[in-house]
């Protein structure tokens, strides 16, 4: 089943964001998944399709937004506190 995924390391924690065809999408950190949804295709760019708060290594928050578009491609992209990193 094909695939796409973006990954960061923010703070000690491994991010993923992963999509995939017919499963949907799910966010991923050390290899926990935190949140999903089995939305087939989203054409929303400015809202989050997923999101979830982890503490970081240093003990501070990780407020972590997954943006993913689907048209022709799917693009992807990791916020967190704010801050793109992926």
């Amino acid at each position: 089943m094909p695939e796409k995924r973006v990954q960061a390391i923010v703070d000690g924690r491994r991010i993923v964001a992963v999509n995939t065809w017919f499963s949907g999408e799910r966010l991923e950190v050390d290899g926990e998944v935190m949140t999903r949804t089995r939305h087939l295709f989203s054409v929303r760019e400015h809202e989050p399709l997923l999101s979830a708060v982890v503490p970081g290594v240093s003990g501070l928050p990780l407020h972590i937004e997954v943006f993913m578009a689907a048209i022709v491609r799917v693009r992807m992209m990791i916020v967190v506190n704010g801050r793109r990193v992926a």
